[in-house]
């Protein structure tokens, strides 16, 4: 979803074809897509080194699990951008129980 006139961004590392595009309603809303293909193998051995050493922690980026059950509240929260709230770890139900609530 994007507003008239907006930008769509795709960054990541993508193979294949994508079928049944509506290129109608791209066209009809006036949009920009760029895309930027991301070549992780470059970057496997050292990022994974960076965090067996220890010297990247990947769980900073997360802020929180929550269970896939409340989606619509987390989605809520962070658009209303909610202090505390930068990249919600969505889980499925059963995972979220296992990991989360107390045993």
């Amino acid at each position: 979803m994007v507003r008239k006139n907006g930008r769509i961004a795709l960054i990541g590392d993508y193979v294949g074809f994508v079928n049944n595009f509506n290129i109608g309603a791209f066209m009809e809303k006036h949009l920009t897509m760029r895309g930027g293909q991301v070549w992780p193998h470059k970057y496997y051995k050292m990022i994974f080194e960076a965090l067996q050493s220890g010297k990247i922690n990947p769980t900073i980026l997360l802020s929180q699990p929550f269970p896939l059950s409340k989606i619509a509240e987390v989605y809520d929260r962070f658009d209303k951008h909610e202090e505390g709230l930068m990249k919600p770890l969505i889980l499925p139900d059963y995972i979220y129980n296992m990991r989360v609530a107390p045993q």
